[in-house]
């Protein structure tokens, strides 16, 4: 039977912690023959950091002070754990009853896995930006689990992974951006390059607060650094990248460009700029993948999604990768499956928004 190392790696969220800790108590009770010990990793302030002391105590966790970013912190989470298998999980997450159970089952039937990936549902107060974040594709990672029998990688709000194995690939990746950003998209292909599969579970579940995704402008910024950071993900992993469309970001940097010829009016790239997501809206209507009503939560999630875009094209372009900018990289072919429709109604709202731009100037 396997051991488990929950950790928890927080900087505040006091309102989070209280569930969470309550709900992990819960899990460790109802597998109690189970070896299990739960690590906090923490680096909050100190007024902060004497409360979240005193609930370790008070729920006997062990309590660790680490100044750092995610890597290292999930780093030293693999330092000070003593089980074989680590459960990472979110600090805005709280387990739902019977995860914990769901993952040893995994484990005891799949001897030869190194980790197994959860689902993370979202719960909490959902306005109109919360379906435009959910339009543009950022929580669809989260739901791996319920689509998929094997992945090649998975957010640490929800997975468990053995020690052993990620010492032996060197844990987690630390120098910036992975510092902050990634670091679980790249820690799933190392482990997979290696032969280490991780398994999906869609019963191992918990349930994260859209509170921490919601404000505007905080969220824009982890979008856009999510960008950039695609970039250093294509430079290591660049054995799995494929041809690809060139990106709106791009393709707007091209048509600006053109406006400075004589007979193209500035009032080109505005035009494209808006009738693409328009036209692409137009598409998926045509496809039955969008309703009429819903043509406002596509256009902003359009360019939320562009912002994210935005951030890998200046990062590309700043390391003077321009083949970068054609390519992406392909996780598996079940995504060219899923992929193909939309990048074609996204190539195609392109070229017909280039020729009545042109025209319409």
């Amino acid at each position: 039977m396997v051991g488990f190392s929950i950790s928890i790696l927080t900087k505040g969220r006091l309102e989070c912690l209280v569930p969470l800790f309550s709900a992990v108590e819960r899990e460790k009770g109802d597998n109690s023959t189970i070896p299990c010990e739960v690590n906090i990793i923490d680096d909050s302030d100190p007024e902060e950091q004497k409360r979240i002391q005193e609930l370790c105590t008070q729920y006997g966790f062990n309590y660790y002070y680490f100044k750092g970013g995610i890597s290292p912190k999930r780093n030293e989470a693999i330092r000070r754990a003593s089980h074989e298998i680590i459960w990472f999980v979110d600090s805005d997450c709280e387990p739902q009853r019977g995860v914990m159970s769901a993952y040893v089952d995994t484990f005891d039937h799949n001897a030869n896995i190194s980790g197994v990936l959860g689902v993370v549902v979202f719960d909490g107060e959902k306005p109109f930006f919360w379906s435009v974040i959910e339009q543009a594709g950022f929580t669809t990672t989260f739901s791996f689990a319920k689509f998929m029998d094997y992945a090649l990688w998975g957010p640490c709000a929800n997975i468990c992974l053995r020690k052993k194995d990620l010492e032996s690939i060197g844990g987690f990746k630390e120098e910036p951006p992975y510092d902050y950003s990634a670091e679980d998209v790249d820690i799933g292909l190392r482990l997979n390059k290696k032969g280490f599969a991780i398994k999906c579970n869609p019963r191992a579940v918990v349930h994260h607060s859209t509170s921490t995704w919601l404000p505007f402008f905080p969220l824009c910024r982890k979008v856009f650094r999510w960008g950039r950071t695609d970039y250093y993900l294509m430079r290591d992993h660049y054995d799995m990248t494929f041809p690809e469309y060139p990106r709106f970001p791009f393709m707007i940097v091209l048509v600006g460009l053109a406006s400075l010829i004589p007979g193209i009016s500035f009032r080109m790239p505005l035009l494209f700029f808006v009738l693409v997501p328009v036209l692409l809206w137009f598409y998926k209507l045509l496809e039955k993948k969008s309703r009429i009503q819903d043509l406002c939560r596509d256009f902003f999630a359009f360019y939320l999604k562009q912002w994210y875009e935005t951030g890998f094209v200046i990062e590309s372009l700043r390391h003077s990768k321009f083949t970068y900018l054609f390519k992406k990289i392909l996780y598996g072919t079940p995504q060219l499956t899923f992929e193909i429709p939309d990048r074609t109604g996204m190539a195609l709202s392109m070229l017909l928004s280039l020729i009545l731009a042109f025209f319409l100037q």
